[in-house]
């Protein structure tokens, strides 16, 4: 079977276009850091502040679509064994899993500057084409996270009769009416597949409506990193200490400072030091960033 790319061709996510913005919530001393490394860190994707990252859309898939296959049997079969792929897929160790960097379609987020920075942060501003391209593709994906229940139960259906299809090679309405005893070890195989990789990638950009106010898009990164020109030390993962716990992180080098467009001040810090700390930062680097302050009239 020829190797396809589903993330092209099988999966309905918005992507931004070229001149689009992103937003990226954080403290000063990370500020600092990422602009003199010029480097992100993503975070493993276990480690995230859902606790169903990733597993998300699997349920969705599950409780959703893979219901309307009037067989029970072969729906059975499809789940359990799709339920054991996903499992081996995210539970792998040392340098697999998925690794997670996160924006925000918000520039001025009263939630995301209480969240990320204790309302005393900052917000840098990226050129989405710019970033995009100092990343490169590789194994790493890119799009808007979607919350909407309904928006998720229609991509997924969208995609698995695309997928169901071009494996049964008859009408999705016949594929539903199918039974275990007409499909054939190497077509169970195939649907087998198509689903986990149609339930990992949509896991990627799948969350519940609780995080909407989020506005989150984001960049995944596969935990396999061999061959990923843009990172300095191949396949290498570090950890960083946040609340009494390691966070797994891998560097995602080369894309901070020709990206970089502008830095915001959260509300409650002292914003006139911290502007002109910030604008004399940026200029001692070289970069030609506007420094601005938040909007959010905060008292304290």
């Amino acid at each position: 079977m020829k190797k396809r790319n589903y993330m092209d061709e099988f999966i309905f996510v918005e992507m931004l276009g070229s001149g689009q913005k992103l937003y990226h919530y954080t403290t000063v001393s990370a500020v600092q850091n990422m602009i003199e490394k010029d480097e992100f860190w993503a975070t493993r994707h276990d480690f995230l502040n859902d606790q169903e990252e990733f597993k998300y859309a699997h349920k969705v898939f599950v409780s959703k679509i893979l219901s309307e296959i009037h067989d029970k049997s072969l729906q059975t079969q499809i789940r359990d064994r799709l339920k054991k792929e996903i499992e081996a897929d995210l539970t792998e160790k040392n340098r697999s899993g998925y690794y997670v960097l996160s924006f925000s379609l918000n520039k001025d987020n009263l939630a995301l500057w209480s969240e990320f920075s204790n309302e005393a942060g900052y917000c840098m501003g990226f050129d989405y084409g710019t970033l995009k391209e100092c990343i490169g593709g590789g194994l790493s994906w890119n799009g808007k996270v979607i919350y909407d229940g309904k928006q998720q139960e229609e991509a997924l259906r969208k995609s698995w009769i695309k997928v169901a299809e071009g494996i049964y090679e008859y009408p999705y309405e016949q594929f539903l009416n199918a039974t275990l005893a007409n499909i054939s070890n190497k077509m169970l195989d195939a649907m087998v597949e198509s689903a986990m990789m149609i339930c990992i990638l949509y896991g990627m950009f799948f969350k519940k409506p609780e995080f909407s106010l989020e506005e989150e898009y984001r960049f995944v990164f596969s935990g396999v990193l061999k061959g990923r020109k843009t990172l300095k030390e191949e396949g290498e993962i570090f950890f960083r200490a946040k609340r009494d716990t390691l966070i797994p992180f891998i560097k995602v080098p080369e894309g901070i400072l020709k990206s970089l467009r502008s830095v915001c001040i959260g509300p409650k810090s002292n914003i006139d030091i911290a502007r002109k700390g910030m604008e004399m930062f940026c200029e001692s680097k070289g970069l030609n960033v506007k420094v601005g302050k938040s909007k959010i009239p905060l008292r304290y």
